[in-house]
């Protein structure tokens, strides 16, 4: 069975991550300036306005946590039942009272807006906007940074930075935070946030509404809305250069590199990265889990893996792998000058799968290699079906004078094989084909091993005794 690449990450729909609040009850300096066009601020503690530590720097922020105790003591007594009526996933721990704004609505109603800030045990602080009986909307703390000088004041939300050290732990990952980032929200309540760390490569935290955290890295989500901004490409190839370096010399490929990308990271641990050549060719490397090369795979062939080669025009004719491939199918007992070859992926027990055309014969086949570059086996153009495979370079039809032949030699040199398919392959890697004779009498189910040699013949009705039913026109008849 030929192998998919299995990626780690799935696309995350995530919402735009800046909020308008400051605007939304004035936002300006002082406590009692007027709010916006149509509406009043009502006194009470703004967001608290602070000066250095732009967005993600959190532990730079000069924030002055004192309260005022009446706004302190109402936010405790209103916030649980405003987190009750918004649904919001919070474990009450403290909580203030910001103030007021009056507004009206669409109708020309009367209405207004509260506004509270909560901390939560185990998760991120909330600023709650808060209008009943609709149109409520919160912030997380992370997200109010995307506000020009705008910070989350209560102690247990100050330090953001302290905060996102816990989710990091979570995962099970360790970092030097020296910076961060709110990257964006889902309508399920997730949210992301990218983490860039001293000596190491920076990733992506999700942070669920139940509060549970996973990771992945910024190579996996380049290609995404979640792209990380702290942590650029320019470092990551940095960083991954030396890994490229190790599996391209252990693939025993000749390769003057040009360029690299990582291309993903992949279920168990594993990697995928490109490497092109200053010959123009390239290469796909795959890295197992524990970071050990796996296996190859030529540009010209990957262009169904994980969106095919970028750094390479996968159009130019791989030629350097021919004599290779020629000295390996060779000594894998099938007589083949290789004159073009085609990468089809990796068998589990990952050995490479490659389809190879002949100069010196009309008729290809299917190889199968181990990794080490030893011997294989070659299997034809009807047998590849065990692999799920469809020669693009050769005729099926050219394998049955062979099969005619190896009849022959089993005694049955009447039948001139006319049609053929595989139809089993057995726990002991032996392939059943059955044969159709272009005399239309019932034809045979030939069992081969893996050096293409005949192993049994059996009639129709004894292959059928043994699980396997003709099907080919002229073996059907009773």
């Amino acid at each position: 069975m030929i192998r998919s690449l299995g990626l780690a990450l799935a696309a995350a729909a995530v919402l735009a991550a800046t909020p308008a609040l400051a605007q939304s009850y004035g936002g300006g300096a002082s406590s009692s300036s007027s709010a916006g066009a149509g509406g009043s601020y009502n006194g009470g503690s703004r967001i608290q306005q602070t000066t250095g530590g732009g967005p993600g720097s959190g532990a730079d922020a000069k924030i002055d946590t004192k309260i005022d105790p009446e706004a302190h003591a109402q936010g405790k007594k209103d916030a649980p039942e405003v987190i009750k009526a918004l649904g919001l996933t919070c474990t009450l721990t403290d909580a203030y009272y910001m103030g007021s704004r009056d507004d009206k609505d669409d109708k020309g109603k009367a209405v207004t807006t509260k506004f509270y800030e909560v901390a939560c045990q185990g998760g991120v602080g909330q600023i709650i906007q808060f209008t009943p009986p609709a149109g409520s909307k919160h912030y997380d703390c992370f997200q109010v940074l995307s506000t020009p000088n705008t910070r989350c004041r209560l102690p247990a939300n100050a330090d953001l930075k302290a905060v996102l050290a816990t989710f990091v732990t979570a995962t099970g990952r360790t970092c030097a935070i020296n910076g961060f980032a709110y990257k964006g929200g889902t309508p399920a309540g997730d949210s992301y946030y990218e983490v860039a760390c001293t000596g190491s490569l920076g990733f992506i935290i999700k942070h669920t509404a139940a509060n549970e955290n996973s990771a992945f890295d910024c190579v996996d989500a380049q290609s995404t809305n979640l792209a990380c901004k702290l942590t650029t490409p320019e470092q990551i190839k940095a960083a991954d250069r030396g890994i490229i370096d190790k599996l391209l010399a252990a693939s025993g490929k000749t390769c003057t590199i040009a360029d690299t990308r990582s291309v993903a990271k992949l279920k168990g641990g594993g990697a995928v990265y490109e490497v092109s050549c200053n010959d123009k060719t390239g290469y796909m490397l795959e890295a197992k889990g524990d970071g050990s090369f796996d296996h190859a795979i030529p540009c010209s062939g990957a262009e169904g893996l994980l969106g095919g080669c970028t750094l390479t025009d996968a159009s130019v004719p791989q030629t350097q792998e021919v004599a290779t491939y020629t000295k390996l199918v060779k000594a894998s007992g099938f007589d083949c000058a290789v004159s073009k070859y085609r990468y089809l992926g990796s068998d589990t027990n990952h050995n490479e799968v490659v389809e190879v055309a002949c100069s010196n014969r009309p008729d290809g086949g299917v190889a199968v290699l181990p990794a080490d570059n030893s011997p294989g086996h070659v299997l034809d153009c009807v047998r590849a079906a065990a692999l799920q495979v469809v020669c693009k370079y050769s005729d099926p039809a050219l394998v049955y004078p062979h099969l005619s032949a190896a009849l022959a030699a089993k005694g049955k040199g009447t039948c001139t094989v006319s049609n053929a398919r595989w139809a089993v392959r057995t726990t002991k890697n032996t392939d059943f084909i059955e044969t159709a004779c272009s005399d239309g009498l019932p034809g045979w189910v030939v069992e081969f091993d893996t050096a293409n040699q005949v192993q049994e013949l059996y009639s129709c009705g004894q292959a059928a005794s043994a699980g396997v039913a003709c099907q080919l026109p002229g073996n059907t008849k009773k």
